[in-house]
């Protein structure tokens, strides 16, 4: 597990205050010095060797997403310290309705990456029509359920 003492050095409740204010004002179009600048970083060094499988696992998933936090917050983003879900979405979704996923083979953590991708399912508007609402469990739900309590 990463170290939580890297995540301890670096919160700064003040600071995270400063930042929701200052998000606040640009959400509410007041003057203020500057609009906050959150700047996520995801260095693809950290994904290296994660599988589809691994984003659906909550260890390798949360030492990922925590590796992530730890690096943005060391640049000094405006983003609010959070652990992301990193694109389980549109994945959950998709899935939900019976969609086989798959992480592309060039994947990186990158503003390029599209993260788990759907396999197509239907070939024509009436196969859609047809399809049934899913169930809360379906597809990678009870994953991700799994993944957001731990």
């Amino acid at each position: 597990m990463y170290s939580r003492d890297l995540l301890a050095g670096l919160n700064d409740p003040s600071r995270f205050a400063r930042i929701a204010r200052l998000h606040t004002s640009a959400f509410m179009w007041q003057t203020q010095g500057r609009i906050p600048l959150g700047i996520h970083v995801a260095d693809p060094k950290h994904a290296a060797g994660l599988y589809y499988r691994d984003w659906l696992n909550p260890v390798p998933f949360l030492e990922y997403q925590v590796k992530v936090l730890a690096d943005t917050l060391a640049v000094g983003s405006d983003l609010l310290p959070v652990v992301a879900i990193n694109h389980l979405g549109d994945a959950v979704l998709t899935s939900m309705f019976g969609a086989e996923l798959f992480m592309p083979e060039n994947c990186s953590a990158t503003l390029q990456e599209i993260g788990p991708t759907p396999m197509p399912m239907f070939s024509n508007i009436e196969e859609a029509v047809a399809h049934k609402m899913p169930a809360m469990d379906a597809g990678i739900m009870p994953d991700v359920d799994r993944i957001v309590s731990y």
